[in-house]
């Protein structure tokens, strides 16, 4: 089955990144059902920022990618402002350990996670869709992944 990446705007500048293979899973996100993440269910939702046709992907490779993508817009929003991936524990002494953890012993798998260039601090830029849907197609391409932007609304 296809997997879809997703962003979803949440208010105070915070977002949620996540994968699935079910569009119905994003449209529960938005709509903060009962099996939304802890994170969407404790902000409030703005808005869908788009999702992404990413091809078929085993979950872990999917969860990594979620978590690649989750760093770039914590260097633009800031640490505690993003969710998604490995990171998604809302306490947020808990997620800065997290962080912490996941750097320190390279439980990304990755082999140059220096370049994630993990030394940044919190920001509160506002970060426009546009930037956000480049950032994310940029992000893809740069780990060889070959995506499609299927908009902004999961229509069923």
């Amino acid at each position: 089955m296809t997997t879809y990446l997703y962003i979803i705007k949440l208010k105070k500048n915070r977002y949620y990144i996540g994968s699935t293979i079910h569009k119905k899973r994003i449209k529960d996100q938005v709509n903060q059902k009962k099996r939304a993440s802890q994170w969407v269910k404790t902000n409030t939702v703005e808005y869908l920022c788009g999702f992404w046709d990413i091809g078929l992907l085993e979950y872990r490779e999917a969860e990594i990618l979620e978590t690649i993508i989750s760093l770039e817009i914590m260097k633009k929003v800031g640490l505690c402002n993003v969710r998604g991936g490995f990171f998604t524990l809302t306490n947020t002494d808990g997620f800065l350990q997290t962080i912490s953890s996941h750097y320190t012993i390279n439980r990304f798998g990755l082999k140059n996670i220096e370049s994630l260039n993990l030394n940044f601090l919190k920001s509160d830029l506002v970060f426009s869709d546009y930037k956000m849907t480049r950032l994310v197609e940029d992000c893809l391409a740069e780990n060889g992944y070959l995506s499609r932007f299927m908009g902004n609304s999961v229509g069923f």
